[in-house]
């Protein structure tokens, strides 16, 4: 028999897969149609006339969302003089280039001594839609003629680019009394960003480690199981990780174990597999693709046949793992809003024999 068949699981998105196994008959009082017919796992047995069983399932699969693996801090720029390019306060270790925003804004706030209505026209070049800097002018009043007061307003800069040349925020302003026009000084100028939802980012996000919950995978075939035994001689398992951020991310099991009724949990040991695995990822020039990783496991490298003959009803795992985890601060990746890494379990099972029990419902 050539398959173990992949159940939904526990947890956050799922993604849709349709692969397809080739198993050879037994020989039974209970063919592997009967069991597979009606098991209630929703798949398509079809026997072809080299005598070979073709089972097509299309199953959920664990796609795991890690989008809070680049969150842009919280920054603010002083603006001390009109016209001014200074550092951004971004933490060490952590450099942004380039943001495209989602949805977010900007806020701004000064004080002033005026008694009269002035204008303020605020212009900063080091934010962008396409080639338009954003300008954003504000009309202040004092109506309860305290001095000094503070003004407070916010800026839409939903869709809008901002770069940080060379690590460093460009703006200026004007500020002048409507009726002379003469100049109006302004103190405690602040440019504010406290949350920006990004599309794209390009930068060094920084050494960071990670944890995801434990899940739970059914296989749905053997949760019919009640008794007798079950031999493979070739089973072959792969799980392939999809990675769409571009920046280096190395993930390890913390947990991998089959769920079996008579033994318990028992763990899956992989020869090579001690240190985790480097994902591949898309270069600078390849945002928006996907690069695969595979970790494969077979009776060569693994107890994955002593793990079967226990006719586990379920797959365990957890994994933890780190992004930039050499801490290269000259490197430059890249996120977006749809980046994510998905795990996808693969088996195939050849050359089974079946002396079970089966409960059919």
């Amino acid at each position: 028999m050539s398959v173990l068949i992949l159940g939904s699981c526990k947890n956050p998105q799922l993604i849709d897969t349709s692969p397809e196994f080739a198993i050879p008959l037994i020989n039974s009082s209970l063919s592997i149609e009967d069991v597979l017919d009606h098991a209630n796992t929703g798949d398509i047995v079809q026997v072809d006339g080299n005598n070979f069983i073709t089972l097509t399932y299309s199953e959920k699969v664990l796609s795991i969302d890690t989008v809070s693996l680049v969150k842009v801090p919280a920054f603010s720029i002083p603006q001390l003089l009109t016209t001014q390019t200074v550092p951004t306060s971004f933490p060490t270790n952590f450099r942004v280039d380039r943001i495209t925003v989602k949805n977010s804004k900007l806020y701004v706030s000064f004080e002033a001594n005026a008694l009269t209505a002035f204008t303020v026209n605020l212009t900063i070049s080091s934010i962008k839609q396409g080639n338009t800097q954003l300008s954003h002018t504000m009309n202040v009043s004092n109506p309860s003629g305290t001095i000094p007061f503070m003004f407070q307003d916010s800026v839409d800069i939903s869709g809008y680019d901002i770069t940080f040349q060379n690590g460093t925020f460009s703006s200026q302003y004007t500020a002048k009394d409507n009726a002379t026009n003469l100049p109006v000084v302004l103190s405690n100028f602040i440019l504010n960003f406290p949350k920006i939802d990004y599309t794209y980012i390009e930068g060094y996000f920084g050494k960071r480690n990670f944890s995801l919950p434990v899940e739970q995978l059914s296989l749905g075939l053997f949760e019919q199981w009640k008794s007798g035994q079950v031999t493979f001689t070739d089973p072959k398992f792969r799980f392939k990780f999809e990675n769409s951020y571009g920046f280096p991310l190395y993930v390890d099991f913390d947990t991998l174990q089959a769920i079996t009724r008579d033994a318990g949990n028992i763990d899956i040991s992989i020869t090579g597999f001690d240190d985790g695995i480097d994902l591949n990822y898309p270069a600078l020039n390849e945002v928006g693709q996907v690069k695969t990783s595979n970790v494969s496991f077979d009776k060569n490298n693994s107890n994955i046949i002593n793990v079967l003959q226990q006719v586990p009803y379920g797959l365990k795992y957890q994994f933890s793992g780190a992004a930039n985890r050499l801490g290269d601060s000259t490197s430059t990746g890249f996120a977006t809003d749809a980046s994510k890494i998905t795990m996808t379990v693969i088996a195939e099972i050849t050359d089974g024999r079946f002396d079970s029990r089966f409960q059919i419902n």
